[in-house]
């Protein structure tokens, strides 16, 4: 409405300044204080029609920069600050709430396994659903709804649900199924006030490494070492292989393939991916020569080889000999399985001798054992000790091998010679003696001789050649004394 008392602005609602506009009043409007009644009111507006009084143009200024944006930027803001505000009262109110339920201050984890017994202390600070912890999967329902985690964050085991609306995930975030999460796996999980997990979540937060033979493990001091890096694991670590539970007793770091995982050093699940068996071999001491091979990875002298430890699963062992073909046999090992190999049955090459002496009706000794049998002997690669007998020869030994099928032998055997004593003398005495034309010393002699006859002759400078063209050797002692003569001048 006008103002009587600012008649320079009519209206003061309107701020035409800011419009840019300067407003002056016309004519006609300024006679509008003569209006006392609507007959007045209706004088005047006739009177306004009939006059051809055109509006005045108001004169423009130039426009002052709109404050709008700026206004706009400063409620945005405190918007926003009102909002956090709000939001921070309410969940610190929430928290408050839930914060006066506290834990009992002794937690007994049932065992769920005949193996262990956890019993645990929570530590003094509050578990609140909806918050992410890290924890380890103790155990698995088996229709597979049901888990149990060992939180590492509060220190305290406790069950959970699974549910439809449970994300199970890997650690890149793609989907699993609750079959793909092991007993033993450090995971991450959201739960909510009925204990239902909302987020089960596998976690690179923790270690997984896989170590093959070469890891030491140490039982008193409960520790696991590869290279540089020694973990330690407890009574509540998982030694798990194919789902069940073993004692790391059974663990052997020459051979076993493990893979653990934990937090920051401390192992809480150790995976027996191969673990190993014994090879026990029962020897042929036949065999000459002998060696094993396995796989492509294993050379042993068959004499070193007692016990050999492997991973389980499929071998090939190859034993070979200069003295047998080449055995072969593929085998199948489990875990903590002792596979007896029994080369005692291996049979040895043979080969075909053919004994050819000088003489007949003999008698053969074969390492000491008489062959009645003749042509060919089927004898077994190997050495063997011969020994041919027959009366009226020198007994024959040697030794041969037999390394091929076929073999063929020789002997020759001699003549028994039986030997007698000969004493010769001469007078006067050095004179040299003859034997068969032989020369064997001089006199006074003594020797052995072959039984038998004989001829002796004795020779001395400025004597006669003597010679006793026959003489009988026994197995007496045969004695002459011979008296030489001088030769004539």
């Amino acid at each position: 409405m006008y103002n009587k008392d600012n008649k320079n602005n009519p209206d003061k609602n309107i701020n035409y300044e800011e419009e840019g506009v300067y407003y002056t009043p016309s004519e006609n409007t300024k006679n509008i204080n003569s209006i006392k009644s609507f007959e007045d009111f209706e004088n005047f507006n006739n009177n306004s029609k009939k006059k051809n009084t055109a509006k005045r143009t108001p004169k423009k200024i130039p426009p002052k920069k709109s404050t709008y944006p700026i206004f706009m930027s400063v409620a945005i803001g405190f918007g926003i600050v009102a909002f956090i505000s709000l939001f921070i009262i309410m969940h610190n109110t929430f928290k408050s709430e839930k914060s006066s339920i506290k834990a009992p201050e002794n937690y007994v984890y049932e065992p769920t396994t005949e193996m262990y017994t956890y019993t645990e202390t929570i530590k003094e600070e509050n578990v609140l659903a909806g918050e992410e912890y890290m924890g380890v999967i103790r155990l698995k329902s088996e229709t597979l709804d049901n888990v149990t985690i060992y939180n590492i964050t509060a220190n305290e085991n406790a069950d959970y649900k699974i549910t439809g609306s449970t994300e199970l995930r890997d650690e890149y975030g793609k989907t699993l199924v609750i079959e793909e999460f092991a007993e033993g796996d450090v995971i991450s999980f959201i739960y909510d006030d009925n204990n239902n997990l909302t987020v089960l979540k596998k976690t690179n937060k923790g270690f997984k490494e896989t170590l093959k033979n070469g890891f030491k493990i140490s039982r008193d001091n409960m520790t696991i070492s590869a290279g540089m890096k020694t973990y330690s694991y407890s009574e509540m670590t998982k030694f798990i292989y194919r789902g069940d539970e073993f004692d790391p007793s059974l663990l052997d770091s020459t051979v076993d393939i493990i893979t653990i995982s934990g937090y920051d050093d401390k192992i809480w699940s150790v995976t027996l991916n191969k673990g190993h068996g014994e090879i026990e071999i029962i020897k042929n001491d036949k065999i000459k020569d002998g060696i094993i091979e396995i796989d492509t990875n294993i050379y042993k002298k068959l004499s070193d080889a007692d016990t050999i430890k492997l991973n389980e699963g499929a071998h090939k062992i190859v034993v070979k000999g200069s003295n047998i073909d080449s055995f072969t046999k593929d085998i199948g090992l489990t875990v903590n399985e002792k596979y007896i190999l029994d080369l005692s049955a291996i049979k040895i090459r043979k080969g075909k001798v053919k004994i050819r002496p000088n003489v007949t009706d003999f008698a053969l000794y074969i390492n000491g054992n008489l062959e009645l049998s003749r042509d060919p002997l089927e004898l077994e690669y190997g050495s063997y000790d011969i020994e041919i007998v027959k009366s009226g020869y020198v007994t024959y030994t040697n030794r041969f091998t037999v390394n091929s099928p076929e073999k063929t032998i020789t002997p020759r055997l001699t003549e028994e010679v039986l030997i007698g004593t000969l004493t010769v003398t001469s007078n006067p005495v050095g004179a040299t003696l003859l034997i068969d034309g032989v020369s064997v010393g001089t006199t006074p002699y003594k020797g052995d001789i072959s039984q038998g006859e004989h001829s002796i002759t004795l020779k001395k400078d400025g004597y006669k050649d003597t010679t006793i063209g026959s003489i009988y050797i026994s197995d007496q002692e045969s004695m002459y004394n011979v008296d030489l003569q001088k030769e004539q001048i």
